[in-house]
């Protein structure tokens, strides 16, 4: 006999709190007795439509995100592009130089470069090009520093409490932090954004072609296990943004669909590579076979 799926509304509070209720065990800090044992130091799971959230750990304790901070990044710079992915930007010197000296994932761009928008959308979502988060904050903002601040002003828009930008792709700094929910909330708001989740969600390799200081071609693609991989794969998984340094951890940020359900997961301070995918996989795997969508009820009933 199939294990009857706990129920979860999107609209209403009292709803979400009698669901708690009725669960049928809870380990300590509330989350459900047979809830796989996952590494990450934090979570949530939020139902992409309604924002509420379904399970959580740590989920307002501020961390460093890392690589998954080109999130608010690129939904600011689809908010003023407004779905027209045509244009040309040209490559500063501040968005080459500010990286020297760093470990910084990159495409080699050059200071004078004229690329499409469109490939620096892709080369930054794909390829997590610290470079290329560099040029959209320029193009956000008239320069980083004026990218960056636009972040900020989203994050306060957002009402976001646990977040704070120093830079527009993640590299470590004291001061550039966020939360598992505050992340979740800046990704419900990108999806939102003219062309996010086509961005966010592609799985095929991009071709960036020559430019004029670059006569060869540059390929990007995602390296995220559930969508690409083997043992890790999972048909629901939609699209992904994953981040990294060694004061982070490996950061990770997904959208997932079954059965008409919409779910974003965000982990932070995970062990590794491998635990990041191990631990998504068991915290979505849990929810779509556990959680179905409910109707609120007429009425003051609950």
């Amino acid at each position: 006999m199939k294990k009857p799926k706990k129920r979860f509304a999107a609209l209403l509070a009292v709803l979400a709190a009698a669901c708690a209720l009725a669960l049928p065990g809870h380990a300590e800090g509330g989350l459900p007795a047979d809830l796989p044992a996952v590494s990450c130091e934090a979570f949530i799971i939020l139902d992409a439509d309604s924002g509420q959230a379904i399970l959580e750990k740590n989920a307002d304790e501020r961390l460093y995100p890392a690589s998954i901070t080109k999130i608010m990044t690129l939904g600011l710079a689809l908010r003023k592009a407004n779905g027209d992915w045509s244009g040309q930007l040209t490559v500063s010197d501040e968005a080459v130089y500010s990286l020297v000296g760093t470990e910084s994932s990159h495409i080699a761009l050059q200071p004078g470069e004229v690329v499409n928008l469109e490939d620096i959308l892709y080369a930054t979502q794909l390829a997590s090009a610290n470079d290329g988060a560099n040029v959209l904050a320029c193009c956000i903002g008239g320069s980083i520093e004026g990218g960056v601040e636009e972040m900020n002003r989203q994050a306060q828009a957002l009402g976001l409490e646990n977040t704070h930008f120093t830079n527009p792709h993640g590299l470590m700094d004291s001061g550039h932090y966020t939360s598992a929910r505050d992340m979740a909330a800046i990704t419900r708001w990108a999806l939102g954004q003219p062309g996010f989740e086509t961005l966010f969600c592609r799985t095929d390799t991009w071709e960036m072609g020559p430019t004029n200081l670059q006569p060869e071609t540059r390929y990007f693609g995602t390296d995220d296990w559930m969508r690409v991989g083997q043992e890790k794969y999972r048909e629901y998984a939609l699209g992904s943004k994953s981040g990294y340094h060694i004061d982070a951890g490996q950061t990770f940020v997904t959208l997932c669909e079954q059965d008409g359900v919409r779910l974003i997961g965000v982990l932070m301070k995970d062990l590794t590579k491998e635990t990041k995918f191990a631990d998504a996989c068991a915290l979505m795997d849990y929810c779509f076979a556990n959680f179905v969508r409910a109707d609120a009820p007429a009425g003051d009933s609950s």
